[in-house]
This record gives C-alpha cells, structure tokens and sequence, in this order.
C-alpha cells in the first residue's frame, strides 16, 4: 500500500501532553474554570483533586491530545 492509500499516514498524529496542577483546592478549582473558559480544556477531562499528603495541598491531572501536521 502507497502512503497516499492510507488514511493513518496521511491524518495527523496526536501528541499527549499532560497537564499537571498543584496547590490549594481554590487555586486549582480556578485555574480549571478559567481553562475552561478559554476553551481549552473541559472541567470533566481533569482528574478528582487528591490530596498530596501537605496540608491544604491539592492535586489533579489531565491529558490533552495535541494534533500536528
């Protein structure tokens, strides 16, 4: 098969890149909204906040699947 007659080699590839926030459960909470609001991540794509074991410290994650040519 040529390279033209596959749609996979012709598509572009997805790069993961994730997304790691850490702090207090009001600074976390916001800085989700406001990538929300910025249209670059859904609220539901995060992780549930996990304490890290230092009080009043939180965490969550989130992968985004980046697209290039």
């Amino acid at each position: 098969m040529t390279p033209s007659n596959n749609p996979q080699e012709s598509s572009p590839k997805k790069y993961p890149v994730k997304h790691i926030l850490k702090g207090s459960r009001k600074a976390i909470i916001n800085t989700i909204h406001t990538l929300y609001l910025l249209r670059y991540a859904e609220i539901l794509e995060w992780s549930p906040l996990q304490p890290t074991g230092i009080p009043g410290e939180f965490i969550t994650m989130m992968t985004k699947y980046i697209t290039l040519g």
